[in-house]
């Protein structure tokens, strides 16, 4: 069910009306890395235990519309699925080596997100190239997660988060109609993915994306 959600979703944002060229500027797609962390901060006795402080990379995919033909300011709405998440390092013990082995074993909890942001574009404009910037709100929405995030906290975490998106990029006008591009933005929650009087966890990423336009 959930990728059906996400295709029909995808689908949506390249349903453009003729009668509605004049609103919009550009559609395409979006697409590339995730680079993912989760703030884990304990109080009490268990204050600056160090858990989970390891990027995860993951894959970041979607579709814009981008509204507005006017000078320098525009309008994306977007709608990405983006693996999000954590990772730790564990050494790996034996019962004839109970200190240790010197291998080391990795734990990837992977987190995955249905990212809607409306975000307010900046653009300069150039002959053939355009740089920009981009900020606004966002919300994620928790669709699924792999079989290492599991337990009392990643059985818990909020199906709905909200945040903030800002960052830049640049575009290159390859023919009159297309467009090439590199951006990268950075993804805060404003919210607790999780909570209770001894931990709170926070997730925030960086992503690294390609973008065509048409």
């Amino acid at each position: 069910m959930k990728y059906k959600i996400i295709i029909a979703a995808l689908v949506l944002c390249f349903i453009v009306e003729q009668g509605e060229a004049q609103l919009i500027r550009r559609y395409g797609v979006k697409g590339g890395v995730s680079q993912a962390r989760q703030a884990w901060n304990y109080t009490g006795l268990l204050a600056g235990t160090k858990i989970f402080d390891l990027p995860r990379i993951g894959l970041d995919v979607g579709g814009y519309v981008e509204w507005f033909n006017i000078p320098v300011l525009s309008v994306l709405t977007e709608i990405h699925y983006v693996q999000k998440g954590a990772e730790d390092e564990f050494e790996v013990t034996t019962i004839d080596n109970p200190e240790g082995t010197g291998a080391v074993k990795a734990y990837t909890p992977r987190i995955d997100y249905l990212s809607i942001p409306v975000l307010a574009k900046i653009r300069f404009d150039f002959p053939a190239v355009a740089i920009y910037a981009i900020g606004g709100p966002r919300i994620d929405l928790l669709i699924g997660r792999n079989e290492y995030a599991t337990g009392p906290v990643f059985n818990n975490l909020k199906s709905r988060e909200f945040g903030l998106t800002a960052g830049g990029g640049i575009e290159l006008a390859l023919i009159p109609v297309y467009s090439l591009g590199f951006e990268i933005r950075y993804s805060y929650s404003s919210q607790y993915a999780y909570s209770n009087p001894n931990v709170t966890v926070r997730n925030e990423s960086t992503e690294f994306l390609l973008t065509i336009g048409f």
